[in-house]
């Protein structure tokens, strides 16, 4: 064991298990290729024969390896394992420790920063026995520097010891007490003598009883003015001097925390800003009654003019202020305009409806509450159609379908749009008021699902018309479109085919005039 801690681990001991492992590797290969040519077997058949091969020869070489690490091959390990040995040195060890207890304290026998001396070593006697947690793996074991050898190394002094915490030993206690005391004597005598060359005057010749009170006294003071000199700092500077460095703890503990104010979203803050300032353009879209190719119904949607002179599309800023709180005086805004509209319609001797689009949101808000009841759903001629996205009904609550009666019973009627699938109670929605339901073009095309499967475009119009529900297809934008649509039974449509969203002149939706 000793040749083994003191001397390196040969270069051949290193890459022995790389031989090993590649010689069974070339073993295993050479096998399966004689399996090939002497038993004529399969490329697999003569892989799994060379993988058994490989497995038992790989076995067999950690087999090997192992015995050879429980072999007992050092002189040391042996002389451990004696019960004699083990016992002589415990005597030799209680014998170093009674002389050490019955000697004589000076301050000689313990000097700071000392090593302790070793104990003597017989010629016959074996090294000192490793620790026990080291004897679990003394294979791999290599300590960075062993006290049993004898070195080249330079001798250290003692206080280069005593600084390096990996190479100090721990002392007994009576020794540590008389270290710290010498320690504590020179620090005081090294002020006092510093304190005396700053005053000018030399050292005096004191008698050697009187000197440690001396200057045990004079360092007393010295200690006592620094301390007050230092608190006399502390309360000058101050606990929130501004001048402090960042790492003062004063200065950090009790500086005023300044919260960080909220993030605004510069583009909702446009749009709450356009409608404040009632910016705004409204935009006419007829519905084409298909069959007879004139407008029967229209739909208003609202345009937002930024200060920037920017437009602002419905979708886009639906889209931001959606949650913010800003939507029911968006929708109240809206209605009011499409009423106007509506009106227009109607003392121009129009009959029909128009449709105008407002968020769920509105429903619980007292702006949009407000607004609808002070405004009429009908007048005999026009109705007031207000239309809501498929995600919003199926969000609806106890108090959303309460609004909805409200407005309901004063006139208003309601439509489905952005209908994605036909998996919804459509007889309810009629009990509730809803007249219409708008799909896209190419939604419409495709077919819609419900939950039994899908229903083609043939059959759409019909299923809706069974619970007297009304179909509007939406952006038809040619010729060829129109008449596949018209070929599946549709009445309204509406698209760029048909003119578009227009402009409605600022007269025609300005307040009216107080009489």
């Amino acid at each position: 064991m000793t040749r083994q801690f003191a001397e390196p681990e040969p270069l051949y001991a290193r890459f022995s298990d790389a031989f090993v492992i590649l010689s069974v590797t070339l073993l295993s290969l050479a096998s399966g290729a004689w399996f090939i040519t002497q038993f004529s077997l399969g490329l697999t058949s003569a892989l799994l024969g060379a993988l058994g091969v490989y497995c038992t020869l790989l076995l067999l070489h950690l087999l090997v390896r192992r015995s050879y690490l429980r072999d007992p091959t050092s002189d040391a390990d042996a002389y451990w394992e004696s019960d004699a040995a083990a016992q002589r040195f415990e005597a030799e060890l209680a014998q170093r420790l009674e002389e050490a207890a019955g000697a004589p304290e000076t301050h000689e026998q313990a000097q700071p920063g000392s090593w302790p001396e070793p104990l003597p070593m017989h010629a016959d006697a074996a090294p000192p026995a490793p620790a026990v947690g080291h004897q679990q793996d003394l294979f791999n074991f290599r300590p960075s520097r062993s006290p049993y050898f004898e070195t080249d190394e330079p001798q250290e002094s003692a206080p280069q010891r005593a600084l390096d915490p990996r190479r100090a030993a721990p002392e007994p206690a009576h020794a540590q007490g008389e270290m710290n005391v010498e320690l504590i004597q020179n620090l005081i005598k090294k002020l006092a003598d510093e304190l005396n060359e700053g005053d000018g005057r030399a050292p005096a010749q004191q008698e050697p009883s009187a000197a440690p009170e001396a200057m045990v006294g004079r360092s007393a003071a010295a200690l006592g003015t620094a301390a007050r000199a230092m608190r006399g700092d502390a309360g000058q500077r101050g606990p929130a001097q501004p001048n402090n460095p960042d790492w003062w703890p004063a200065a950090r503990n009790t500086a005023p925390r300044i919260q960080a104010q909220p993030s605004i979203d510069p583009q909702l803050a446009r749009v709450a800003e356009a409608i404040a300032a009632e910016r705004l353009e409204v935009l006419i879209e007829p519905i084409h009654a298909l069959n007879e190719g004139r407008s029967r119904h229209y739909e208003i949607s609202m345009r937002l003019l930024t200060s920037d002179g920017a437009a602002l599309e419905q979708s886009d800023y639906t889209r931001t202020a959606l949650g913010s709180g800003l939507m029911p005086r968006i929708d109240a805004a809206r209605m009011l305009r499409a009423a106007r509209v509506a009106r227009r319609l109607s003392q121009r001797g129009t009959q029909g409806s128009v449709l105008t689009a407002i968020t769920g949101e509105a429903l619980t808000g007292d702006a949009f509450l407000d607004a609808a009841a002070a405004q009429p759903g009908t007048d005999g001629r026009v109705n007031l159609v207000l239309s809501f996205t498929q995600a919003d009904v199926r969000s609806f609550t106890p108090v959303h379908a309460e609004a909805l009666g409200s407005m309901a019973a004063g006139g208003f009627a309601f439509a489905l749009e952005d209908v994605t699938d036909l998996d919804m109670d459509f007889g309810g929605l009629k009990a509730m008021g809803f007249e219409f339901i708008k799909l896209d073009a190419e939604v419409f095309l495709e077919g819609l699902r419900t939950g039994n499967g899908r229903i083609p475009a043939s059959d759409i119009c019909r299923h809706l018309s069974e619970f007297g529900l009304t179909l509007i297809v939406g952006r038809i934008e040619d010729d060829w479109l129109l008449a596949r649509i018209l070929g599946f039974g549709v009445l309204y449509g509406k698209g760029a085919l048909f003119g578009g969203p227009k402009v409605v002149k600022p007269e025609v939706v300005a307040e009216p005039a107080a009489a």
